[in-house]
């Protein structure tokens, strides 16, 4: 089972209707892999895993990847969208880092 954070726009799933900055509707349990969801490019993100009870599968690759692939810009912008703090982080590194830690990417 995974636990994702919506962190962009509406989302209807399973019957639900999950809302992203809403507490309580922002949260969704599934056991399928919404990171694939996201857009392709990885810019303006709709989910960050929050946490990760089993392997999501082997397109997690496909999703480390897509980060691997960002400008520290834009993985700056996919932190504050999912509410990734960077705390000292500065170089490209770093960031992946962090984002991987809250992501559990590692």
């Amino acid at each position: 089972m995974h636990k994702f954070k919506i962190i962009r726009g509406v989302h209807s799933f399973g019957g639900k209707t999950y809302t992203s900055g809403i507490e309580g509707q922002n949260i969704i349990e599934t056991e399928e892999n919404l990171l694939l969801r996201n857009n392709p490019s990885g810019i303006r993100p709709r989910f960050v895993l929050l946490n990760n009870f089993a392997p999501i599968s082997e397109n997690q690759e496909d999703v480390d990847d897509n980060l691997e692939n960002q400008t520290v810009a834009q993985l700056r912008q996919f932190a504050e969208e999912g509410g990734i703090e960077l705390g000292t982080a500065t170089r490209k590194d770093e960031i992946l880092s962090t984002i991987r830690g809250e992501m559990q990417l590692q």
